[in-house]
């Protein structure tokens, strides 16, 4: 029992399966040389299988043309879903997004307007 929990006792380094080595060290080092260690053990996406670095996963996986997604207009009640890669397709053709566009543009057309107007109405108070 004591020999699985000393902070001396011989250890391996997690990433000794990827061909890092660090065996031999004492516990509380091994800790530090994982830590240190960790950003460049190989991880493999969990959409589409590449292998990279660990540090670099979480971006790839949020960019990942494998990674499933929805359409940007689901709140709105569209109930596509599908890969990343066909999202750009499908927001092409789906009415709700183009509705939501317009609406964009034209939200943004009306608060240039409001503005004028709040500038106008700011230079007659003069």
């Amino acid at each position: 029992m004591h020999e699985q929990e000393c902070s001396q006792a011989p250890t391996v380094c997690e990433a000794a399966a990827h061909g890092y080595t660090g065996t031999g060290m004492r516990a509380e080092a091994n800790v530090e040389h994982n830590r240190s260690r960790r950003h460049s053990f190989p991880a493999t996406c969990q959409f589409c299988h590449e292998v990279i670095t660990h540090v670099a996963l979480a971006m790839h996986e949020h960019e990942c043309s494998q990674a499933p997604t929805v359409c940007e207009a689901a709140a709105h009640g569209c109930t596509w879903a599908g890969l990343r890669w066909e999202a750009n397709e499908h927001h092409a053709i789906c009415l709700r997004v183009i509705c939501l566009q317009m609406a964009r543009h034209t939200q943004a057309e009306y608060e240039v307007e409001w503005d004028e107007l709040q500038r106008q109405l700011a230079e007659m108070a003069l």
